[in-house]
C-alpha cells in the first residue's frame, strides 16, 4: 500500500489516467495515523492531498508530523521509547535519519539506537541487482524526502566496524543520536571514509565529542554482543531488514512506515 503512489505516478505519466479516476478516490491515510501527527515540522516531501477535482492522486502517501499533538497530552502520557534498528551501511537508514529524530523529539520520547551488522557482514548473499535497485529506489526515496544522497563512500567492512566501535562510548557520552546523525550524514551524502583516521576524526568531531578520547575505543569488539543482541530481537519481532522501528509492542520495517509509530504514539497519548 505504501508504494501504490509511484504505481499511480507511473500510469498517469503513460496517459492511463481517466477523468473518471478522480471521483473514486482513497482518502489520506489519517485513519491509521497517516495525517494524525505531532507538531508540524514542515518537512519536505510531503505529497498533496487528496481531494482536487483534477490532477490530485487517488492514493497519497501517508503525511508525517502534520497536526500538533496538545503539550497536556504529552505531560499526562507515560510513552515508550522508540527503537531505531539501523545500520551504518543502510542507504533507507540514511534516508529516515533525520525523519526518526524529529519523530522521537516531537513526542519527547528517547530514541534508543539499536544498530546491527549489514546483510553483507552477516553472511547474507545480495545479488548485484538488488543492490542497483537499493540504490536507485533509496535515492529516489531521498528526492522526495528532500534528502542529500550522495555522494557516498561504501563503508562495508571495516569503517562499519569502526564506527560501531565508538557508537556505545558516544552514547556513554550522551551524544550517541549526534554521532550516528553525523556518521550517516558525512557518509552518504559527503563521501568521508569512515575507515580512516582522518575521516572518523571528522565524524566524532562534527559529534561534538573529543577524538582523543574516543580513539582509544577504537577496534574494541564489545559493540559485537550488543549488535547481535539487537539483531536477536530484530527477528524475536518478525523483522530481518533496516530500518526498523519499535514502539512498546508495535514494531515496523521500512522507512516509510513512520507513520505507523506516530499513529501509536498519538493512541497511547490519548488523541
Amino acid at each position: 500500500m505504501d508504494r501504490l503512489a509511484y504505481l499511480e505516478e507511473r500510469l498517469a505519466d503513460l496517459g492511463a489516467r481517466r477523468p473518471a479516476a478522480t471521483e473514486a478516490r482513497i482518502p489520506p491515510a489519517a485513519d491509521a495515523g497517516g495525517d494524525a501527527g505531532a507538531p508540524s515540522l514542515g518537512l519536505p516531501g510531503n505529497p498533496p492531498t487528496p481531494g482536487a477535482p483534477t490532477g490530485a492522486p487517488i492514493y497519497a502517501q501517508p503525511r508525517l508530523l502534520e497536526e500538533p499533538v496538545p503539550g497536556e497530552a504529552l505531560e499526562a502520557a507515560d510513552l515508550p521509547d522508540l527503537h531505531f534498528f539501523a545500520s551504518f551501511r543502510s542507504p533507507y537508514t540514511w534516508i529516515s535519519t533525520e525523519r526518526v529524530i524529529q519523530l522521537a523529539e516531537a513526542f519527547g520520547v528517547n530514541l534508543r539506537i539499536r544498530f546491527v551488522l549489514p546483510m553483507v557482514m552477516r553472511g547474507l548473499p545480495v545479488k548485484r541487482s538488488k543492490r542497483v535497485y537499493i540504490l536507485l529506489d533509496a535515492a529516489r526515496e531521498a528526492r522526495r524526502n528532500g534528502v542529500q544522497f550522495g555522494p557516498i563512500s561504501d563503508p562495508v567492512g571495516k569503517p562499519v566496524e569502526r564506527g560501531y566501535s565508538l557508537l556505545p562510548w558516544a552514547i556513554g557520552q550522551g551524544r550517541g543520536i549526534e554521532y550516528f546523525r553525523s556518521f550517516m550524514t558525512l557518509v552518504f551524502s559527503q563521501a568521508v571514509d569512515a575507515g580512516s583516521d582522518r575521516g572518523l576524526r571528522r565524524i566524532v568531531e562534527e559529534a561534538g565529542l573529543d577524538w582523543s578520547e574516543g580513539r582509544g575505543y577504537l577496534d574494541d569488539p564489545a559493540w559485537r554482543k550488543e549488535a547481535e543482541r539487537n539483531r536477536e530481537e530484530l527477528f524475536d519481532l518478525g523483522l530481518w531488514g533496516v530500518p526498523s522501528f519499535r514502539v512498546g509492542s508495535v514494531a515496523a520495517w521500512g522507512q516509510d512506515r513512520l507513520w505507523v509509530l506516530e499513529d501509536e504514539y498519538r493512541r497511547l497519548a490519548g488523541e
